[in-house]
């Protein structure tokens, strides 16, 4: 495509476009049509947002006569320091709110407890527990679910494990666990436009404040019974830093700084492992965890899109045979959250498993897809040989969330009386 001597880029034409028509800048650029000029704006909004020159900026734009290929150098410079001045206010912001928080995480010292297996079995197989834990939209508030009930329902979901493992402890060894975070474990802040009227703490306390004192709580809970914990970390899309305009950096991501926090407070504990992908100008969106000769992939399940009925049955299916060949890692189980909807998939060899949810109420899914669902969480138990033996939905709900609530329990006792 014919450009001016000056060889313009999309986005300086798109800060061009903000000021001036585009039959203007076609006669300034005569071997560039209209509609590419439009194309070129409307590229630069998808990845930069919308951009309005500032006041100054405006007036200082003159465009060559017809017939000439060049723009004034003022111009070039103007759009330059437009952009720059984008960039370098997401990466000053972004930096700073990590270097103060891995600072202030320097001073904590925590104590993790020492594991205890009263009446273990010492023969048998070993199997390694495994769950997923994924969508607690911490900071949320709805009318049944807050940061607080977050806290008592990762507390429950850890003493709830440990007494699954015990039992099963019992016939066989089970020293190791490996959880999985599947992201989305804060809410965010600013994702959609009313979300500030359905949180009850900012963005500075999910992740630097009660973020860390709930996953730390949940993995000194899992250090009472096993010997060795194992954390493998993906983003979810709540997790995404908004700036407005500038477009985010791929790799920043609030969940990850998250894990990177409670990595932190558990640096001088050589039982807990962590593996966070991650990785300059790319989002590191999934991960393959191995548990003996079994590879689990986890993604968060943003990628999943079509569905039915609140769950992308199609596409999840359609993602799955597709990561088979275009991910290198071998993997036998897609294990993925976003969809808060507690659900199993065999497919032809492989298996699908989609998370629930630590929340017990949603005002969007119960309007939009007149869905509802109890808070859940997922445990299972691996074999070297024969993978997962056996798995277990965990229910964190109370007694009104997760019976009284329900249509069923209703007629029921309706019919009683």
């Amino acid at each position: 495509m014919a450009r001016s001597a000056t060889n313009w880029t999309d986005d300086k034409i798109a800060v061009l476009l903000a000021c001036h028509g585009g039959s203007e800048l076609a006669a300034a650029f005569p071997g560039i049509s209209i509609s590419t000029l439009r194309s070129a704006k409307y590229k630069f909004r998808a990845t930069h947002g919308h951009l309005v020159p500032t006041q100054a900026a405006a007036p200082d734009i003159e465009l060559a006569a017809p017939g000439e290929r060049s723009v004034p150098l003022r111009v070039h410079q103007s759009t330059l320091r437009q952009l720059d001045a984008l960039r370098d206010k997401r990466v000053e912001y972004v930096r700073a709110l990590q270097e103060a928080v891995f600072e202030a995480v320097q001073e904590v010292v925590i104590t993790p407890p020492l594991a205890r297996r009263p009446g273990a079995a010492k023969s048998g197989t070993e199997e390694i527990a495994v769950a997923m834990v994924s969508d607690l939209q911490l900071g949320k508030r709805t009318v049944s679910y807050d940061s607080d009930v977050c806290e008592r329902r990762m507390i429950k979901l850890a003493e709830s494990s440990v007494k699954i493992a015990r039992i099963q402890g019992r016939d066989h060894p089970v020293k190791k666990i490996h959880v999985q975070l599947l992201g989305d474990i804060i809410e965010g802040e600013g994702i959609f436009p009313h979300q500030a009227h359905e949180i009850d703490s900012g963005l500075y306390r999910q992740v630097g404040v009660n973020g860390p004192r709930i996953l730390s709580e949940y993995i000194m809970a899992l250090l009472t019974y096993f010997d060795t914990v194992h954390i493998t970390a993906v983003i979810g899309n709540h997790g995404a830093l908004k700036l407005g305009p500038a477009a985010p950096d791929p790799e920043t991501n609030m969940d990850r700084l998250l894990y990177r926090i409670v990595q932190l407070m558990f640096r001088d504990e050589p039982r807990v492992t962590w593996d966070i992908p991650d990785g300059a100008g790319e989002r590191n969106w999934y991960a393959v965890d191995r548990i003996f000769n079994y590879g689990f992939l986890l993604a968060h399940g943003d990628q999943i899109r079509g569905g039915f009925a609140g769950f992308p049955w199609y596409g999840a299916a359609k993602k799955a045979w597709g990561w088979i060949d275009s991910i290198e890692e071998p993997w036998d189980a897609l294990h993925f959250g976003h969809y808060h909807t507690p659900t199993y998939m065999t497919l032809n060899r492989r298996v699908a498993r989609c998370n629930g949810s630590t929340e017990s109420h949603n005002a969007y899914a119960q309007e939009q897809l007149a869905a509802v669902g109890f808070p859940t969480q997922w445990l299972g138990f691996v074999h070297p040989d024969h993978g997962v033996t056996s798995e277990y939905w965990v229910h964190l709900g109370d007694e009104e969330t997760n019976t009284s609530r329900t249509p069923n329990r209703q007629r029921a006792e309706r019919w009683a009386r």
